[in-house]
């Protein structure tokens, strides 16, 4: 499966997005601007995950695989609806 991550700039500061939700920095009120944006995996956000919070010193799985660890392991609570990215 395939998302995005942008680099927004807002009037009051700028923030990144991995599809449309606000993943760090302040709300572009007003909309924002998107500066960059790149393709990635989200097997490939989920690969880095896991090898930030659940290091292990086994060799390193696929991505796909780390992905359905990372899955079975941690239970995230959705982001609240107020950072997705607006329109």
């Amino acid at each position: 499966m395939e998302t995005k991550i942008l680099y927004v700039s807002g009037v009051e500061g700028n923030s990144f997005y991995i599809g449309d939700i606000r993943v760090a920095g302040t709300k572009p009120w007003g909309g924002g601007r998107t500066i960059e944006e790149r393709k990635t995996s989200v097997k490939d956000i989920l690969y880095a995950l896991n090898n930030i919070y659940c290091p292990s010193h086994q060799p390193l799985k696929s991505a796909e695989e780390e992905a359905k660890t990372l899955l079975h392991n941690l239970s995230v609570e959705p982001t609240a609806s107020s950072n997705r990215l607006k329109p």
